[in-house]
């Protein structure tokens, strides 16, 4: 079965799939491309020409994207992933994203059952988060706030009470003008 469409208005894009639905693995390959456009919605303004690619068969399908977004506060985004989906799990074999003048590389996996529970790893270089404050309308502005580099490792549980996070060998240097501080140790939220 192949099934080609067209996005337009708000978004413009378009995209392909064909799966076999005769073949007890469902093998499926598909694409959704877009074109570098204005999107002048809420915070968004622009969206670079990207796509998404998705290849595989039951119990293990392969998810590729690659684009960027302009948002007022963040600037120029752009995103890299490439996934992994099993009967049971969503592994983030590579995340990338670059943001706020800096990089945001994530690996990890989250696993489906009896709930949702996982683990992984993230890396932060040189995040400017001079933006960010200037947006909250705080009034005295930290001059050059960075986060030069940060590391951690993260678990996140589902329990009755809601999703736990749990924050372990957190390591990072955050620079204001020409002090820095350093940052050791580990955090749990739930």
């Amino acid at each position: 079965l192949g099934i080609s469409f067209q996005a337009k208005g708000l978004f413009t894009g378009n995209g392909q799939l064909t799966v076999n639905l005769l073949d007890d693995t469902l093998p499926l390959t598909g694409q959704i491309k877009w074109p570098s456009q204005a999107l002048n919605y809420k915070t968004l303004d622009t969206v670079s020409a990207g796509q998404v690619d998705i290849d595989g068969k039951m119990g293990e399908y392969q998810l590729a994207l690659g684009g960027a977004v302009n948002e007022q506060t963040l600037g120029n985004v752009v995103v890299n992933a490439k996934l992994l989906l099993t009967n049971n799990v969503l592994k983030i074999v590579q995340l990338d994203v670059n943001v706020l003048g800096g990089r945001i590389i994530n690996r990890g996996e989250l696993n489906f059952v009896e709930g949702i529970h996982g683990s992984g790893s993230t890396r932060v270089e040189q995040l400017s988060l001079t933006p960010l404050f200037k947006q909250s309308g705080i009034e005295h502005l930290p001059a050059r706030l960075i986060v030069y580099i940060g590391e951690w490792e993260y678990q996140v549980a589902q329990r009755e009470s809601g999703i736990e996070l749990s924050v372990t060998k957190l390591a990072a240097i955050i620079q204001q003008a020409e002090k820095q501080l350093k940052i050791d140790g580990q955090a749990a939220f739930s």
